[in-house]
């Protein structure tokens, strides 16, 4: 759940110092701001200073002299940060409850609260302000991508697709799930935290912890694989940082590179859509058939499409016969720049940036993404033709089921 950013407004400083502690103690909020002003109007500067922070919740002590006076504090506070919620805290006196009440607060606890008693106010303010945020934004667009084999170039696919959105959207994060991430290498980036971090402190991820394990690289937040190898996670745990993931981004890619396990079968449910990233040599697309079978499982087929990495026009492949042997449209054919590419990834620099044919490549594909509409499987899959020879082994190939 959210960790709620609280700004604390209270009329005796030692009091305001137990307050904040009282918050920050709870892991449902943090205090971002304090100020204490014993009666009067707000100070204007008060409200400049905690307008420009923009906290999720204002908490208001009235105390019990000017009580009242003190309870105008919100309706100022509701003016100068229509997005928080206010929780106020008083004398179980009616007057002044209804007072604060009508003034714009959510919640009124008694100045004599235990801690479970704040720690369920709050509790519920955090899951309306993350239910009213998700409302307000939407839930990010999650795209998963997957390799055929090692060497396809879906960690290439999943780099330049994210910059592609990008340009499209603004809030867009890569999750490296590869067991040996190499996104980093892509973008050039060094990262200090990552992916085992946000699985380790899982029980208080929230916005701003999860922001603090990311990096920004050239325009999009990266959450980093492992550095090494031998390290994995459970299943369940990796749903759950891409829940938390998902509610603070516009759009998010995975990248899954060769995984085929629990984890890969969590993303493809959680996902909008799924590409796999192959070649049109037969290794790889004997695996991309056989990761489709394992991702699909009788699950929904037709939000995974097919992207062929260094497309050669005069591949000896009918791409209709690619589609009809490994079930899966083609969404995206990537064109054979194979030195482009690599240099790209020497200097740690995307090389679906600017107005090459690659970044037009990859724009396409986020035109084809963000509004949800995958290639759907069609006629390319019902061909009489006899298959081409490589396709007829791997048809051959195909284990009984």
């Amino acid at each position: 759940m959210t960790r709620l950013r609280t700004a604390i407004f209270c009329a005796d400083s030692d009091q305001l110092s137990a307050l904040q502690s009282r918050v920050n103690r709870t892991m449902c909020a943090q205090s971002v701001f304090a100020h204490t002003q014993a009666a009067g109007v707000l100070a204007e500067s008060a409200l400049h200073e905690v307008r420009a922070l923009e906290p999720d919740l204002a908490l208001v002590s009235l105390g019990r002299e000017h009580a009242v006076e003190r309870a105008g504090y919100i309706e100022s506070l509701r003016e100068a940060l229509p997005r928080a919620a206010v929780l106020a805290v008083g004398p179980m006196d009616p007057p002044l409850i209804v007072a604060a009440m009508r003034a714009g607060a959510r919640e009124y606890l008694d100045e004599s609260f235990s801690d479970s008693n704040l720690i369920e106010a709050l509790s519920r303010m955090a899951a309306s302000h993350e239910q009213s945020r998700v409302d307000r934004v939407g839930r990010a667009k999650l795209y998963a991508v997957f390799s055929a084999k090692g060497g396809s170039g879906g960690t290439t696919v999943a780099i330049n697709l994210a910059m592609a959105l990008q340009e499209r959207v603004q809030g867009v994060a890569v999750v490296d799930l590869a067991t040996l991430g190499h996104t980093p290498l892509h973008l050039d980036a060094r990262p200090v935290f990552g992916l085992m971090d946000a699985v380790q402190n899982l029980h208080r991820l929230d916005r701003s912890l999860l922001e603090s394990f990311m990096v920004s690289c050239q325009g999009v937040r990266l959450l980093a694989g492992p550095g090494y190898p031998g390290v994995d996670f459970p299943a369940e745990d990796i749903g759950r940082v891409l829940d938390v993931v998902g509610a603070n981004y516009r759009a998010v890619i995975v990248d899954c590179s060769t995984r085929c396990d629990a984890a890969a079968r969590i993303v493809y449910q959680r996902c909008e859509a799924a590409l796999l990233v192959a070649q049109t040599d037969a290794i790889s697309l004997w695996s991309a058939a056989r990761i489709r079978e394992f991702l699909v499982d009788g699950g929904d087929a037709d939000k995974l499409s097919l992207v062929i990495n260094r497309h050669r026009s005069n591949t000896s492949l009918p791409e209709k016969e690619i589609e009809a042997t490994t079930q899966m449209p083609i969404t995206c054919k990537v064109p054979n720049q194979f030195q482009q590419v690599a240099k790209a990834i020497d200097r740690g620099s995307p090389a679906g940036l600017g107005n090459s044919e690659l970044a037009r490549c990859f724009q396409e594909l986020a035109a084809q993404l963000l509004p949800g509409s995958m290639p759907k499987l069609g006629d390319s899959a019902d061909k009489k033709e006899r298959p081409h020879r490589i396709l007829e082994r791997l048809l051959n190939l195909s284990p009984a089921r």
